[in-house]
């Protein structure tokens, strides 16, 4: 899948993907129980802000209206515990 940087629309190779702090937060989601939703975490070299892709699935039977209260909820949760020069990216599957 192509990414690219929402702050400066650079485009993100292989090498900017960040393992380790997608792992830390696909490890979180486990612990907490959170399905339908996939954290990705890059590193934007161009400009220095960080890229958290959140790949968020409709549960089976979920209303559109609730998908989109989790999906503007998570979002919001996201941002608050990541700060500065982080954005957040929020992607549908279905």
């Amino acid at each position: 899948m192509h990414r690219q940087c929402a702050h400066c629309q650079r485009s993100f190779a292989p090498s900017d993907f960040a393992k380790a702090e997608s792992k830390d937060m696909e490890g979180m989601r486990k612990r907490l129980g959170l399905t339908g939703v996939r954290f990705v975490y890059y590193c934007c070299p161009g400009c220095g802000y960080d890229e958290i892709f959140v790949d968020e699935h409709p549960l089976p039977g979920e209303a559109a209206d609730d998908f989109e209260r989790r999906r503007d909820l998570l979002a919001a949760a996201v941002r608050e515990s990541h700060g500065e020069h982080v954005e957040v990216v929020l992607t549908e599957r279905h």
